[in-house]
């Protein structure tokens, strides 16, 4: 099964990016992944784009607007065409446990931003789209059920579901090196599980027959809006600081429950109180091509409420990534010299337990990239190795390797 995305170019693209950006926006996800997202909210599929991802994940202080960054968008301001970046990555996951090793891939497009700026670049208005979280997964296993009689058969329980963002932001240059923004969040998103229970024998006491199967779909509908704010200030060209606040906001979830087998039907509604994410960076150069970086997050979800069946197991999330990266130069003849090189590591802990232990997940990553002619943008690229959780406290760990591209484009729209 394939969910595709489809996106449109807002101006005149460079021809290269614009048939590059259609295969990745037609990716989807794979009918597999982690077993650690078959619980609760699911697992983390975002991604702010190739080079960030290469470093390490941090550009909460990026300003650089030939190569432009969304991780912050009050980094816009000083833009001089129109921009569009498309950001998408395949991953092959192996997830071991005691009786078995089960392996998935995926190929997902959970990035595609765009801003036009105005006033000279002192104001940039953006928007786009960004996955945050998704679950597919599924499994079977040999049931016995005691009534009448006792039933032998195979539960078959699938479940699949994505929560994205739209944002729709604006950046001001408020004094020289310092600039701010915010943006209204549109949340919205679906998670559905379903349950299948095949009889093998459906036979009453009598010899009448049963049934054959039954079939739940728990189907729960989010939406809600949320607002971020974000500063970016840089001290001379050799040091930026960068900070976005995302303040706790309302979820509605719509749940439609369906029997079949056993008719009936409940809609009932729910609403999630998600916490605040504050999240922080910087980044300094080093000499004229190495700068270093860092970023942190922190998401309070031990503060979550709406559904009983979470809230035991939810902790607080945070990341931290560091890293370095050399910029890319123009020299004559100067060869794979001029590109740029990232490498960096990043360690996270997951909203929530599995087994009574926390989830940690490490990153090891490293990337470059390759600019389009006359500088109407660049395509870079990110190899990411990783690893999380403990087969020994919770039944399964994972190791995984992800292949992230981006493809940005800037064009004149006057």
């Amino acid at each position: 099964m394939m969910t595709t995305t489809n996106a449109k170019s807002l101006c005149r693209m460079p021809l290269t990016l614009l048939v590059a950006a259609v295969v990745l926006a037609a990716a989807g996800a794979a009918w597999a992944q982690s077993p650690f997202s078959l619980t609760n909210l699911g697992g983390d599929v975002s991604s702010s784009d190739a080079r960030i991802d290469g470093r390490g994940g941090w550009g909460m202080a990026e300003s650089d607007t030939t190569v432009p960054s969304f991780h912050n968008i009050a980094g816009l301001t000083g833009l001089r065409r129109v921009a569009l970046v498309v950001s998408g990555y395949g991953e092959e996951v192996s997830s071991e446990t005691d009786q078995y090793e089960r392996k998935s891939d995926h190929v997902r497009t959970p990035t595609i931003m765009a801003a036009v700026p105005m006033a000279g670049g002192k104001v940039v208005l953006s928007a786009g789209f960004r996955s945050l979280r998704a679950t597919q997964y599924e499994y079977a296993e040999v049931m016995e059920w005691v009534a009448a009689d006792t039933l032998r058969g195979e539960r078959y329980f699938y479940r699949e579901g994505t929560q994205f963002r739209i944002p729709l932001g604006i950046s001001l240059r408020i004094a020289s090196g310092l600039s701010v923004a915010g943006s209204l969040n549109i949340e919205r998103g679906v998670l559905r599980d379903n349950t299948i229970n095949y009889f093998f024998e459906p036979i009453g006491v009598d010899g009448s027959m049963l049934y054959n199967s039954t079939f739940e779909t728990m189907e729960d509908e989010i939406a809600g809006t949320s607002s971020t704010w974000s500063l970016l200030w840089k001290r001379g060209p050799r040091f930026s600081l960068g900070v976005s606040h995302t303040p706790a906001y309302d979820l509605d979830v719509d749940r439609h429950r369906t029997l079949t087998g056993v008719a009936g039907a409940i809609d009932s509604d729910m609403t999630w109180a998600m916490p605040a994410t504050w999240r922080a960076g910087g980044h300094v150069f080093l000499s004229p091509r190495w700068r270093f970086g860092a970023d942190y997050s922190f998401q309070k979800f031990s503060e979550f409420s709406g559904n009983p069946a979470w809230e035991p197991d939810m902790v607080d999330a945070w990341s931290f990534g560091a890293g370095f990266e050399r910029i890319r130069r123009n020299a004559r003849r100067g060869g794979l010299g001029n590109l740029p090189l990232r490498m960096g590591y990043s360690v996270s802990r997951w909203g929530y337990l599995v087994e009574g232990e926390e989830i940690l997940e490490h990153r090891v990553s490293a990337g470059t990239g390759v600019p389009f002619h006359g500088g109407k943008g660049h395509v870079d690229f990110a190899l990411t190795y990783g690893w999380r959780g403990d087969r020994e406290t919770q039944g399964v760990e994972d190791s995984f390797w992800r292949f992230t591209v981006s493809l940005a484009g800037l064009e004149r729209w006057w």
